[in-house]
């Protein structure tokens, strides 16, 4: 979940607010610490190499 501009459930719900040809479930929660860190440790490589 993305408070600020998330598309599945927190801002808006792309998957249910358009029409697709296929219904996706969603489940939130899955590897979040893990995926955070990956998140906040890519966004600090980037910020470095910027510099």
């Amino acid at each position: 979940m993305d408070e600020k501009t998330g598309a599945c459930g927190s801002v808006f719900n792309l998957l249910e607010d358009y029409t697709f040809n296929h219904k996706v479930e969603i489940q939130t929660g899955i590897l979040k610490k893990e995926c955070e860190e990956l998140l906040k440790q890519f966004f600090r490589e980037l910020r470095k190499l910027k510099k």
